[in-house]
C-alpha cells in the first residue's frame, strides 16, 4: 500500500494516478481533505483501491492519526511519497523568516514527521521504499 502526501495536487496527484494504475492501493493525504476525496473519487472510477485522508503534516498528532486511518482501511504502508510541500516564488532576499520557518516546517519537518510514523511498517515487513519530491 502506498501513502502520497500532498497526493491532492500537481506532482503528488499525478503520482496517486500512476500508482492506482500499477495496481496498488492508495492512500491520498492531504492537507485539503476534499480535494484528497476528489482525487479518490477518480482513482476508485479507475478501478484503483484508493482512501483519501485529511491531515496537516505540521501536527504530529495529526500524522499519526491519519496514519492510524490508512492502515485501518488499507494495512500496512510499504510505500511513502512525501510530495506535500509549499513554496513561494519570491527573491530568497525578500523570504522573511515566517515564510522560511513555515516552508520548513511543511517540507523538511513534514517529511520527518510523515517518513518516521511510516517506517516501523516497512521494518516489520523487511521491505518498503521512501520517495521523496
Amino acid at each position: 500500500m502506498a501513502v502520497v502526501t500532498g497526493g491532492a495536487s500537481g506532482m503528488g496527484e499525478a503520482t496517486c494516478h500512476e500508482l492506482g494504475r500499477r495496481g496498488h492501493q492508495v492512500a491520498v493525504l492531504d492537507v485539503n481533505a476534499d480535494a484528497a476525496q476528489r482525487v479518490t473519487d477518480d482513482l476508485r472510477s479507475a478501478g484503483a483501491t484508493a482512501f483519501a485522508v485529511g491531515a496537516d503534516i505540521t501536527d504530529r498528532a495529526a500524522v499519526e492519526e491519519a496514519f492510524g486511518k490508512v492502515r485501518s482501511e488499507l494495512g500496512p504502508v510499504g510505500i511513502l511519497v512525501t510530495s506535500a510541500g509549499m513554496f513561494g516564488y519570491a527573491s530568497f532576499a525578500d523570504i522573511t523568516e515566517q515564510s522560511w520557518a513555515q516552508m520548513v516546517e511543511v517540507n523538511l519537518s513534514g517529511t520527518f514527521r510523515c517518513c518516521q510514523v511510516a517506517l516501523p511498517d516497512m521494518v516489520e515487513a523487511g521491505w518498503g521504499r521512501i520517495v521523496m519530491i
